[in-house]
C-alpha cells in the first residue's frame, strides 16, 4: 500500500502506554524513510493533552492524528481502513483489552505487550499478534518492521486473528456460558 495505517483505540489513560507507541513511531520516522504511514489514535481521556504534546515535541504531527471520541460507526470505519493495531499497554490495569477483539475481527494484526494476563490469553504471541516486552518502543518498532517486511506474516496474523475472533463471537459465548450451567 502507498499509506500504511496504524491505529489504537481506547481511553487515553497512562496504563494504555500510548506514549510508548509514539516513541516507537518516532523510531519509524527516523529509521525508515521509505515507509509512508499514519497513526490514528481514537479516544479521549486525561492523557490526551500530554500525548498531543509528546507527539508535537517528537515532531510527529505530520504522522499522528488524534481523532478524539468517535461513534461506533466511525470507529468501525477507521478499523476497516487500518493495517496494524497498536496495543502498547504497560501494566495489569489492562486486564483484557477488548479493543484487541475489535481489531482482529477486522483482520488487523496486533502488536501488544506481555502483561501475563488476559491481554496475552486473548491474542497469543505469533498467532494473531506479536507480543513484545512492555515499555519498549524499540521492540514495538521492530515488530512493525517485521510485519511490514513480511507479507506472509502479515496475512497469517490477519487470517489467524479473524479465526480467533470467531471463538469470541456472541453466539459462541452464549453456547459456552449455557454449558457452564448444564
Amino acid at each position: 500500500k502507498k499509506l500504511i495505517k496504524f491505529i489504537s483505540v481506547g481511553r487515553l489513560v497512562k496504563y494504555k502506554g500510548l506514549d510508548v507507541a509514539l516513541r516507537a513511531i518516532k523510531f519509524l520516522v527516523d529509521k525508515r524513510k521509505d515507509i509512508n504511514f499514519q497513526y490514528l489514535i481514537i479516544g479521549s481521556g486525561p492523557e490526551e493533552k500530554s500525548l498531543r504534546s509528546l507527539s508535537y515535541n517528537l515532531g510527529l504531527e505530520k504522522f499522528v492524528k488524534f481523532k478524539g471520541k468517535v461513534n461506533e460507526l466511525d470507529k468501525e470505519k477507521f478499523l476497516n481502513e487500518s493495517d496494524i493495531y497498536l496495543f502498547p499497554s504497560i501494566n495489569q490495569s489492562e486486564a483484557y483489552g477488548l479493543s484487541q477483539l475489535e481489531a482482529i475481527s477486522n483482520g488487523l494484526p496486533v502488536i501488544n505487550c506481555n502483561l501475563n494476563n488476559g491481554v496475552n490469553y486473548l491474542l497469543p504471541n505469533n498467532l494473531c499478534a506479536i507480543t513484545v516486552e512492555k515499555q519498549r518502543p524499540d521492540l514495538i518498532y521492530e515488530a512493525i518492521i517485521k510485519i511490514y517486511d513480511d507479507m506472509n506474516l502479515y496475512f497469517n496474523l490477519s487470517d489467524n486473528g479473524l479465526k480467533r475472533s470467531r471463538e469470541f463471537s456472541i453466539e459462541r459465548t452464549r453456547l459456552d456460558y449455557s454449558r457452564v450451567f448444564k
